[in-house]
C-alpha cells in the first residue's frame, strides 16, 4: 500500500474521530498500522517483450510464473542484483545503457499477508540467447490472456503493460 493511501486512510480516520465514530476510526487505524508494519520483501524483475509477450520463468516447485530476477544480495545495486539473477536464471547479459525503470508493489504470491512484495522492474537489451538455468525449470512468453498463470505482481506488471506495450 503506497503512503499516499496511508495518509488518506488517517485523514479519513482523523474525520471520523471529529464527528464521534471512535470505533470506525480505531478500526480504519488498525487497519492502516497493520500495512505500515508489514514485512516489506524489495525485489529487482526484468521485463523483456518480444512480439508483444513477456518472457516469464517458472521456478522449480512453484506452479505460477514470475519475471525473472530476484533479491539482492548485501550491498548489491539494483542493476547488479538484477544482472546477476539474470544471468543465473536465463543464462544471458544484460547490457546497461539500454536500461529503463518502472516500480510495482503488490502482496506476495506464497507469503501470509500483510507481506508486501516491492519489485523495481527494468527493461533492457540482453546478449545471448534466452534459456532456462539453474532454479528456473520453464520459461514461457505470456500475453494479458495469460493472467490467471502469473504471480500477483507479476499480474500487476502484465496489466500495465497491457494498455501499449502487450496483447
Amino acid at each position: 500500500m503506497s503512503a499516499e493511501r496511508v495518509l488518506k486512510g488517517i485523514n479519513f480516520a482523523a474525520r471520523a474521530l471529529y464527528r464521534g465514530n471512535l470505533v470506525k476510526i480505531l478500526s480504519k487505524l488498525k487497519s492502516y498500522m497493520s500495512v505500515i508494519n508489514s514485512p516489506t520483501i524489495d525485489v529487482v524483475a526484468w521485463i523483456c517483450i518480444r512480439d508483444r509477450q513477456v518472457l516469464c520463468a517458472r521456478t522449480m516447485g512453484k506452479n505460477v510464473f514470475y519475471l525473472p530476477g530476484g533479491k539482492r544480495e548485501k550491498g548489491e545495486s539494483d542493476w547488479e542484483a538484477l544482472c546477476r539473477e539474470v544471468q543465473e536464471e536465463l543464462n544471458v547479459s544484460l547490457i546497461a545503457e539500454t536500461l529503463t525503470e518502472v516500480m510495482v508493489q503488490e502482496v506476495a504470491h506464497g507469503y501470509t499477508e500483510p507481506t508486501q512484495v516491492t519489485m523495481r522492474c527494468f527493461q533492457a537489451d540482453y546478449r545471448g540467447e534466452i534459456i532456462a538455468h539453474s532454479e528456473i525449470e520453464s520459461i514461457a512468453w505470456l500475453s494479458y490472456a495469460d493472467l490467471d498463470q502469473c504471480a500477483p505482481a507479476t499480474q500487476r506488471v502484465l496489466e500495465y503493460l497491457s494498455q501499449q506495450w502487450i496483447d
